[in-house]
Protein backbone atom coordinates (compact mmCIF):
# COMPACT_ATOMS: atom_id res chain seq x y z
CA UNK A 1 0.00 0.00 0.00
CA UNK A 2 1.63 3.59 -1.04
CA UNK A 3 0.85 6.55 1.09
CA UNK A 4 -1.14 8.21 -1.54
CA UNK A 5 -3.43 6.16 -3.14
CA UNK A 6 -4.33 5.50 0.45
CA UNK A 7 -4.95 9.04 0.68
CA UNK A 8 -6.84 10.00 -2.32
CA UNK A 9 -8.42 6.47 -2.18
CA UNK A 10 -7.25 4.52 -5.01
CA UNK A 11 -6.05 2.21 -2.66
CA UNK A 12 -7.93 2.15 0.87
CA UNK A 13 -6.90 -0.89 3.60
CA UNK A 14 -8.92 -3.36 3.44
CA UNK A 15 -8.40 -4.83 6.86
CA UNK A 16 -11.14 -3.21 9.28
CA UNK A 17 -8.26 -2.97 11.92
CA UNK A 18 -6.29 -0.67 9.08
CA UNK A 19 -9.48 1.02 9.16
CA UNK A 20 -10.23 1.51 12.80
CA UNK A 21 -6.94 3.05 13.35
CA UNK A 22 -7.04 5.85 10.64
CA UNK A 23 -10.57 6.65 12.29
CA UNK A 24 -9.28 6.34 15.54
CA UNK A 25 -6.33 8.75 13.66
CA UNK A 26 -9.05 11.19 12.75
CA UNK A 27 -11.07 11.51 15.44
CA UNK A 28 -8.62 12.49 17.67
CA UNK A 29 -7.31 14.68 15.66
CA UNK A 30 -11.02 16.26 15.66
CA UNK A 31 -10.86 15.96 19.13
CA UNK A 32 -8.00 18.34 19.94
CA UNK A 33 -8.37 20.45 17.17
CA UNK A 34 -11.30 21.70 18.29
CA UNK A 35 -10.51 21.80 21.68
CA UNK A 36 -7.05 23.72 20.72
CA UNK A 37 -9.68 25.85 18.15
CA UNK A 38 -12.05 26.52 21.16
CA UNK A 39 -9.06 27.11 23.68
CA UNK A 40 -7.26 29.94 21.56
CA UNK A 41 -10.69 31.94 20.80
CA UNK A 42 -11.70 31.96 24.36
CA UNK A 43 -15.13 30.00 23.44
CA UNK A 44 -14.63 28.17 26.39
CA UNK A 45 -16.58 28.60 30.16
CA UNK A 46 -17.26 25.88 30.72
CA UNK A 47 -15.05 22.76 30.53
CA UNK A 48 -17.91 20.45 30.01
CA UNK A 49 -19.50 21.93 26.81
CA UNK A 50 -16.24 21.90 25.38
CA UNK A 51 -15.69 18.12 25.93
CA UNK A 52 -19.13 17.72 24.42
CA UNK A 53 -18.25 19.65 21.47
CA UNK A 54 -15.12 17.89 20.94
CA UNK A 55 -16.70 14.62 21.55
CA UNK A 56 -19.38 15.36 19.61
CA UNK A 57 -17.16 16.03 16.16
CA UNK A 58 -14.54 13.43 17.22
CA UNK A 59 -17.50 10.65 17.01
CA UNK A 60 -18.56 12.33 13.50
CA UNK A 61 -14.99 11.99 12.01
CA UNK A 62 -14.66 8.28 13.24
CA UNK A 63 -17.90 7.20 11.32
CA UNK A 64 -17.38 9.70 8.62
CA UNK A 65 -13.82 8.13 8.14
CA UNK A 66 -15.21 4.49 8.44
CA UNK A 67 -17.90 5.61 6.02
CA UNK A 68 -15.51 6.53 3.26
CA UNK A 69 -12.76 3.74 3.59
CA UNK A 70 -16.03 1.18 3.19
CA UNK A 71 -16.75 2.70 0.43
CA UNK A 72 -20.08 3.90 1.49
CA UNK A 73 -20.01 7.67 0.79
CA UNK A 74 -17.93 7.90 -2.86
CA UNK A 75 -15.49 10.83 -2.67
CA UNK A 76 -16.76 12.73 -5.74
CA UNK A 77 -20.38 13.07 -3.70
CA UNK A 78 -18.09 14.72 -0.64
CA UNK A 79 -16.33 16.66 -2.73
CA UNK A 80 -19.33 18.00 -4.69
CA UNK A 81 -21.25 18.37 -1.41
CA UNK A 82 -24.25 16.21 -1.97
CA UNK A 83 -25.16 13.91 1.07
CA UNK A 84 -24.84 10.00 0.87
CA UNK A 85 -28.65 9.80 0.38
CA UNK A 86 -29.39 11.76 -2.79
CA UNK A 87 -32.85 12.35 -3.48
CA UNK A 88 -33.45 12.02 -7.47
CA UNK A 89 -33.52 14.95 -9.72
CA UNK A 90 -37.21 15.92 -11.25
CA UNK A 91 -35.89 15.52 -14.31
CA UNK A 92 -36.08 11.32 -14.17
CA UNK A 93 -39.83 11.61 -13.20
CA UNK A 94 -42.20 10.74 -16.22
CA UNK A 95 -45.90 12.15 -16.56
Amino acid sequence: MLRNKILNLKDPPQKLGDMLINAFIMAGLGFFGTLIGLGSTGLTSDLRAGLLTAGINAGFQFFMTLAIQRGLVKKEEIEAGKSAVALPEASNYKE
